[in-house]
């Protein structure tokens, strides 16, 4: 295979360098006395507790999780819904630090959830509901995510939940844009191919075949070799013929070999992990096995191949490429042992408290790179103000769609055209904008009259109470004044239109109920409504529409005037604007 990633790439320049796609999960577990077989009954741990804990995790947020826990800077790729566990998992991103930049998420959309059952032994069964994740196809995946990948250093993926359609359009992204893919084979062939229905077995050969880095179980190591050797014909390894070696650095040297890889880990719980990479200066292949550390206090080995994966993630980000040597190989798999080893010793699969020193017992050298989980805030904290935050967001977001949709009906079309016609007036005109408004409509007044005027339409503001305090008589015949106000009925303007009109003066309203008094004496008339203001009565969305037309009229006049960046410059010398655009200016001219 034709190397895709050199030396020139800059590690750490990228938005989000370090990206994955894949399962994100809420896990409930339930703790049970022994693992219950088909065809039998089986009994929880404690009849009176059923539900042991619920926890954030999935395969590649837990790694992401765990590499960001190491100082890599990561984000997931994912769809989630609009519901508490959809917002308990954000927060707890941002708690991790796994950056939600690239989560798309909606109340169409569901939350995957995983039930887990674990026995005295830590030993554990897993049952999955995919739910949005399961709907990452290609087409899914290059509509929300491409430029992610496109952008970042490292892009990791997963056979668990995601359709291998949605994984396969990772890879070539990533392959075309000379980014590092990193796979992890969380569960065999036969499985994703069979139960879990992702796709068929010649496409998770042409996933495993078509990535830079790949991690399988040694469970899953026999099935990939059977289907290189039959070119995704089968996964049976004895109808194949295939003989797995002793030795897990040896196991890690066959897939290698067989799928040309450019670097190989393969895991065996305790029994440790092999390596095998290609020393792509010479083109000469190193292994290295890591046996399993000693004095691991195991509680539940749900996420240790998770952590893993995250700790080889984060040692090949600090390494700023794949190892040349074997002493860097042998590092890099140290790290990732490390990383599984503290996993194994907390309930789930994401890092907590103490992890950290964890880590760094069984691999000192890990120490300068780690983080802090959760920061200097609390859980609670941190999950309080994603939560305000987004909710807050995605509020102004709605007001703003509601507006974009109201746009294209006719009446609001020829008020918005009405508006920009005596605001933006011919050229020789020599009337004036006057803009008013009381309250923190007032403020978008200002805000209107000042821009207006930075892009050479003559503009002032004059509060809304003292017009009928002798600045009626600022206005003069030609002259057009701009109302804001979101109810249409404060005192002070409601009947402003008809003082103006004695004068000789057009009056046009921004506001945002077209019953008000306002709108129906208004000569001209826009309707902005927004209705989910804070608790009820606090100016936000409102204001919010109002700034979207006062850009939108703002980007009519430049467009009508034809007014550009030194006819700004003239009206905007100062400031660090000004110094900005002189220094352009001059650029232009020599």
């Amino acid at each position: 295979r034709t190397a895709r990633f050199g030396s020139s790439r800059c590690w750490y320049s990228a938005d989000v360098p370090i990206v994955g796609c894949g399962s994100n999960v809420v896990d409930v577990f339930f703790k049970v006395r022994a693992m219950p077989v088909a065809g039998t009954k089986q009994y929880f741990a404690n009849p009176h507790k059923v539900v042991e804990d619920t926890i954030v995790g999935g395969v590649t947020l837990n790694h992401l999780a765990w590499a960001a826990l190491l100082g890599a800077p990561t984000g997931l790729l994912a769809l989630q819904g609009d519901d508490d566990k959809g917002e308990m998992m954000r927060a707890k991103m941002l708690e991790m630090g796994v950056s939600t930049r690239h989560v798309a998420h909606g109340p169409h959309l569901a939350t995957a959830q995983c039930h887990i059952l674990l026995d005295d032994e830590g030993e554990r069964a897993i049952i999955m509901a995919p739910a949005a994740t399961s709907s990452i196809d290609a087409k899914v995946f290059e509509e929300h995510f491409a430029d992610a990948v496109r952008s970042s250093t490292i892009a990791t993926t997963e056979i668990s939940q995601v359709p291998l359609t949605g994984v396969l359009k990772l890879l070539e992204i990533a392959r075309d844009s000379r980014t590092l893919t990193m796979l992890d084979v969380d569960v065999p062939p036969s499985v994703a191919a069979g139960d879990a229905q992702l796709g068929t077995l010649k496409e998770v050969l042409d996933c495993v075949a078509n990535s830079d880095v790949i991690k399988p179980t040694l469970d899953a190591a026999a099935e990939l070799l059977a289907l290189e050797a039959t070119g995704g014909a089968t996964c049976d390894a004895e109808a194949a013929g295939i003989t797995l070696k002793n030795d897990l650095d040896e196991v890690a040297l066959q897939l290698q070999e067989a799928f040309g890889s450019r670097m190989v880990a393969v895991t065996d719980g305790k029994r440790g992990c092999g390596l095998a990479a290609v020393d792509e200066s010479t083109g000469t292949c190193m292994v290295t096995a890591i046996p399993g550390f000693p004095g691991v206090n195991q509680t539940d080995s749900t996420g240790a191949g998770d952590a893993f994966f995250g700790g080889l993630v984060a040692a090949i980000y600090h390494n700023q490429g794949l190892p040349t040597q074997e002493d860097t190989l042998s590092l890099i798999g140290h790290t990732a042992a490390a990383a599984g080893a503290a996993c194994c010793e907390v309930l789930g699969a994401l890092p907590t408290d103490g992890c950290d020193a964890r880590m760094a017992s069984f691999a000192p050298h890990v120490e300068p790179w780690l983080r802090t989980v959760g920061g200097a805030e609390s859980a609670e904290s941190v999950a309080s103000h994603a939560h305000v935050l987004e909710r807050s967001i995605r509020e102004d977001a709605k007001a703003v769609e509601e507006l974009l949709a109201r746009a294209s009906t006719a009446k609001f079309g020829v008020g918005f055209y009405e508006l920009c016609n005596v605001v933006c007036p011919a050229s020789g005109s020599i009337g004036r904008v006057l803009t008013t408004g009381v309250g923190k409509s007032g403020y978008v007044a200002r805000r209107l009259a000042a821009s207006l005027a930075s892009v050479g339409i003559p503009s002032h503001f004059v509060h809304g109470t003292e017009w009928v305090h002798g600045d009626l008589g600022s206005a003069c015949p030609g002259d057009v004044v701009v109302i804001l106000s979101h109810s249409g009925n404060t005192a002070e303007v409601k009947f402003l239109p008809e003082l103006l009109r004695r004068r000789g003066v057009a009056a046009a309203a921004i506001v945002g109920n077209d019953d008000s008094a306002l709108a129906k004496s208004a000569d001209i008339v826009v309707v902005a409504p927004a209705e989910e203001e804070l608790i009820g009565v606090v100016p936000t969305r409102s204001i919010v529409v109002q700034e979207v037309i006062v850009n939108a009229l703002l980007a009519e006049a430049v467009d009508r005037t034809d007014f550009d960046q030194m006819a700004f410059h003239h009206n905007h010398p100062g400031g660090n604007l000004g110094e900005v655009l002189n220094k352009s200016l001059s650029m232009d001219k020599e």
